[in-house]
């Protein structure tokens, strides 16, 4: 495991039951995407949202090859840099078989490079759900609380790298959040979507030598960068 990000690049290949048409459909199809995955804005094709509101950075598509590939990139602007999503789309003997393949230029951080990584795993599950139930259940974008602080993953488990003033946040690794044991950011966000902004939860976590436990008030997503 890479102890400082997660090198610059990310990719996941997996198989979906249906034709390559209709995998490729919910990927093209602006009605079959937001079942899954984050929706254009109004009026516009540049630009995506989340549960949040817009999410600050403007999406070029690059290339589109029917029922092959599909590439495109998203410009952020602070920090400056710009992440490419190639999607490719092949036969499989189960149906179809997708690579997704993310690559990061410029100065996109490790905190953000890795919760890319754990958004796209959980959008694929909600696509592998649509896919099978019809569900539109778009788990990845539940409404959930926050901590108000950046973290990555390491081996020792969550590292804090920035924490955001006048929110619930801590200076060191974060070892345990509402009573359950802490190792990957995925538990923080599993522990953070059972629970509402302003809930207060016992955090415990390593600052320096020492290990501190107290209380706090869980912030909201709109408070901070999304």
């Amino acid at each position: 495991m890479n102890d400082r990000g997660a090198g610059s690049r990310y990719e996941r290949t997996f198989e979906l039951s249906v034709p390559r048409e209709r995998a490729w459909e919910c990927f093209t199809d602006p009605a079959e995407r937001s079942a899954w995955l984050a929706e254009p804005d109004e009026g516009t094709t540049d630009h995506y949202t989340t549960a949040g509101g817009t999410s600050g950075f403007s999406v070029a598509i690059d290339e589109v090859v029917p029922l092959e590939r599909l590439r495109w990139t998203e410009h952020h602007a602070e920090p400056p840099g710009s992440i490419e999503i190639c999607v490719v789309f092949e036969d499989a003997a189960t149906g179809s078989r997708i690579t997704v393949t993310q690559s990061r230029f410029g100065a996109i951080e490790d905190t953000h490079w890795q919760a890319s990584h754990g958004g796209w795993d959980e959008a694929i599950a909600d696509l592998a759900f649509y896919i099978r139930t019809g569900i539109r259940a778009r788990r990845h974008f539940a409404e959930r609380a926050a901590t108000g602080l950046m973290g990555w993953q390491t081996l020792a488990g969550v590292e804090v790298a920035q924490v955001f003033p006048d929110g619930f946040g801590a200076q060191a690794g974060l070892l345990e959040l509402g009573g359950a044991p802490i190792f990957t950011m995925a538990q923080v966000f599993t522990v953070l979507r059972t629970r509402r902004p302003g809930d207060t939860v016992t955090v415990s976590y390593a600052r320096g030598e020492d290990l501190v436990t107290s209380k706090a008030a869980l912030s909201s997503p709109a408070d901070y960068p999304q």
